[in-house]
């Protein structure tokens, strides 16, 4: 590609200034593809996620220990928006028969969508990793109609809203831990349904 070329080109002892029309030219283009970027929006379609995609542009306004630093930050910030929808998952079972192993499920899931999010997809863990991360969403979204039905006397109906919050809460981690990356338009919009659903159970 073009950055490339430039940097064989120097290599080969050709100077190119800052002030080269050719110079110009490509960061032109980089501006417009940063600008671009906050148009990109996770495949579910539901959060902007113009920060991962501008990822790779930081290589070369960085020092390789600042990109780094600024990698493991938001990996950090991603294990903190995993746990605060784990946290409003528990909170929408937390008056349910069952909600006990319930809670234990919904932080065994944060547990294992936080180890996938800190393993390199180039280390050979992460095929256990997934598989375990897997597993552990699915053993949510199979819970039974009968583990998870509402004490409220409320009858169908609570259960199965119950059991849709369940359902989008792993939804958005399984989103957020695959993206390695915070989504806080999509947790906002989770948090509000969470809420309102909370009140009315009140």
């Amino acid at each position: 590609d073009i950055f490339n070329q430039l940097v064989e080109l120097e290599a080969c002892g050709v100077q190119i200034k800052s002030d080269n029309d050719l110079m110009r030219t490509c960061g032109e283009c980089l501006q417009e593809a940063l600008e671009l970027g906050k148009l990109v929006r996770h495949r579910n379609g539901s959060a902007g996620i113009d920060e991962l995609w501008g990822e790779p542009f930081k290589a070369f306004v960085m020092s390789i220990e600042d990109f780094y630093q600024s990698r493991y930050v938001k990996i950090a910030m991603t294990m903190r928006n995993i746990d605060e929808v784990a946290e409003h998952m528990i909170g929408c079972v937390r008056s349910n028969q069952g909600s006990e192993e319930m809670e234990t499920l919904i932080r065994h899931y944060a547990c294992m969508a936080r180890r996938k999010c800190e393993i390199l997809r180039t280390d050979p863990d992460i095929f256990d990793a997934w598989v375990e991360f897997v597993v552990a969403g699915e053993a949510i979204t199979g819970y039974t109609a009968g583990q998870a039905e509402v004490e409220t006397g409320k009858g169908i109906l609570d259960e199965f809203d119950a059991r849709y919050m369940l359902v989008r809460g792993v939804e958005l981690i399984a989103d957020i831990t695959r993206a390695r990356t915070s989504m806080p338009s999509s947790t906002e919009e989770y948090l509000g349904l969470c809420e309102q659903f909370q009140r009315r159970k009140a």
